[in-house]
């Protein structure tokens, strides 16, 4: 399963100087702070900062509702700027094959810019109305899909450890008796390091984000229970549900955001064809179908 996160850590004390100083400390550091590592690879503050402004609204709002999914989306980008590193460093580098495609890839990137910003829409775009139109249109698709606050114990094993998935069962049943505090088993037992920390607590997760192995459980569970052992490829989730929210027609206010989204690009999408049309009108091929008939195609 699977931050938004971060509050800033606050400066312990009553002192004004001790504040001003605190608050200038973070905004000098904010920017070049480190906020995850792998290797050489290093992720700052203000790299994720800008990671997270350019994700779709959508994806937005579940990131800052789910702790631990925005914490796995870090770890994903660090892993992935070490493997480039990596590759970068590695023979294969050099190869001119490999040049060519990164040519190529280049070469796209840049295009693919250059249309960006001949499409680009108009900051106050689309009008009001047409937000309205479309969510009237529409209001059968904005619709809030049911969430579910978590907490968790992970025990770590391979599917064949029986010492494993016998502690993960023990623990259940220890969290499931009156005087057990599951906050307390998480800190002192699950091997999930972020949601240990806070006692084992996941968050609010809406059911199309749960994992598949979660999904049958997580959706029959009353509030307030606690599952068995649901087994994963690394291990045993025990899962605590301690809220639930039903599924619910979004406000136009609630579902703005999306609406806005989607008009803006389905905007582009026309604007960037209607660019690339005139170009190419504006730009005929010409080819010379006698040099065309010499050219050789390899069969292998």
């Amino acid at each position: 399963m699977t931050r938004d996160r971060r509050s800033l850590p606050t400066v312990a004390g009553a002192v004004a100087l001790l504040l001003v100083a605190g608050f200038v400390a973070r905004a000098l550091m904010g920017s070049s702070a480190v906020l995850a590592q792998a290797g050489d690879a290093r992720l700052t503050q203000a790299e994720a900062q800008s990671l997270l402004a350019a994700l779709p609204a959508a994806t937005r709002k579940q990131l800052a509702e789910q702790p631990q999914a925005l914490a796995d989306a870090m770890r994903r980008e660090v892993q992935w700027r070490a493997l480039v590193e990596t590759a970068r460093r590695s023979p294969q580098a050099a190869e001119p094959a490999v040049r060519e495609r990164m040519r190529q890839a280049a070469d796209l990137e840049l295009v693919q810019a250059h249309l960006d910003a001949m499409s680009a829409v108009a900051d106050d775009y689309p009008p009001q109305e047409l937000v309205v139109a479309t969510y009237e249109a529409n209001r059968e698709r904005f619709r809030a899909a049911p969430r579910y606050r978590l907490s968790q114990i992970f025990v770590a094993g391979r599917p064949d450890d029986a010492d494993a998935a016998r502690r993960a069962r023990e623990l259940a049943q220890e969290a499931r008796l009156a005087k057990a505090d599951f906050a307390d088993l998480a800190r002192e037992h699950s091997r999930h390091a972020e949601s240990a920390a806070r006692g084992g607590e996941v968050g609010w997760v809406s059911e199309p984000m749960l994992r598949p192995e979660f999904r049958e459980t997580v959706t029959a569970m009353a509030v307030g229970a606690i599952s068995d052992p649901v087994p994963v490829a690394d291990g045993w989730h025990i899962l605590k549900l301690t809220e639930r929210q039903a599924a619910r027609d979004l406000s136009l206010d609630e579902a703005r955001a999306d609406i806005v989204s989607a008009l803006r690009a389905q905007e582009q999408r026309r604007r960037r064809a209607e660019y690339v049309e005139r170009l190419t009108a504006a730009m005929p091929v010409r080819l010379d179908e006698l040099m065309l008939g010499t050219l050789q195609v390899p069969i292998e």
